[in-house]
């Protein structure tokens, strides 16, 4: 369901399962994943955080001890590639765990970090298919079908990223990601105009979602109007409690290509799980010639 509420319960039930059976691996992965989840299940989005940097690493050492015990176990191997990508930014490790993970048993969190693995290193048709086997494996799971339509999104398929990410409302309505996608994906393919009816609302429950307003006010131009939605945010960071990236996008789709950059570096410095994008995000294709954007890439290994 990825939200706080469920991904807590996940976390006390799985506690309960490792007290009963201490060498019970697949418990010992499936609790580092609900750590990891944690903050992608926020509605706050702040990957800035020491908290998160702290339970994700917490989630590999988690995923360390269910290999411990089942060195066959795929999915930990997947756990362990995407600490790799994101917080040591090692292509080759994130790989090689990867492919020690195929020699397993069919794992959809395996084939999720294949895809996520190609889509950042621009390799789109092999992503498109581990996105396939993904979709094979589990084609209804909420974690696969918010992947597949971030991995689609990534890809510049905006109307598709879109319908998985209303599949994934129409089984939990209450996700609050989800909505900010759906919205994000209208202000990408330059209908900013669909995106505000939803992102309005969705204000009501949640003040962070002004950040994708001041993304759809940038994309039609407005940016006095896209600088004031910003400002309360800026004013508290690094405490905004959203993720660096957004504010990348905002400035991103207002042109303004030093700023963009000026907050990428801080969601490099961060290691936030966005930042492994750079290479690919549609909306930075008009600064991807800049050297200071070109050294951000390289500095990440991209």
């Amino acid at each position: 369901q990825m939200t706080p509420q469920s991904v807590a319960r996940a976390e006390e039930t799985l506690r309960r399962a490792i007290g009963r059976d201490p060498e019970y691996a697949a418990a010992y992965y499936a609790l580092g994943l609900a750590k990891w989840n944690q903050a992608l299940a926020s509605d706050s989005q702040e990957s800035a955080s020491r908290e998160t940097g702290a339970r994700r690493k917490e989630s590999a050492a988690l995923f360390r001890k269910a290999l411990d015990l089942d060195p066959d176990l795929s999915d930990a191997h997947a756990g362990l590639a995407n600490y790799a990508m994101q917080y040591d930014w090692d292509w080759a490790r994130a790989e090689n765990e990867l492919r020690a993970g195929l020699a397993g048993e069919p794992s959809v969190a395996i084939q999720n970090g294949y895809a996520f693995l190609m889509v950042f290193q621009n390799r789109f048709a092999e992503a498109d298919e581990h996105i396939r086997l993904s979709q094979e494996l589990d084609p209804i799971g909420g974690v696969s079908t918010a992947n597949r339509a971030l991995l689609w999104n990534l890809e510049g398929r905006f109307s598709r990223s879109r319908e998985e990410f209303q599949r994934m409302l129409q089984r939990s309505p209450g996700l609050i990601p989800a909505q900010y996608m759906i919205g994000l994906t209208y202000i990408e393919e330059g209908h900013p105009e669909m995106s505000l009816p939803i992102l309005r609302e969705l204000k009501q429950r949640t003040p962070v979602a002004q950040m994708f307003e001041a993304m759809a006010a940038a994309r039609t131009g407005q940016r006095s109007e896209a600088v004031r939605l910003m400002q309360p945010f800026e004013q508290k960071h690094p405490e905004a409690g959203v993720a660096n990236q957004w504010f990348a996008l905002v400035y991103a789709f207002l042109g303004d290509e030093t700023s963009a950059i000026k907050w990428l570096e801080r969601s490099v410095n961060h290691h936030e799980w966005q930042a492994l994008n750079l290479a690919v995000h549609p909306a930075y294709v008009p600064m991807r010639n800049a050297p200071a954007f070109q050294a951000l890439k390289k500095r990440v290994g991209l």
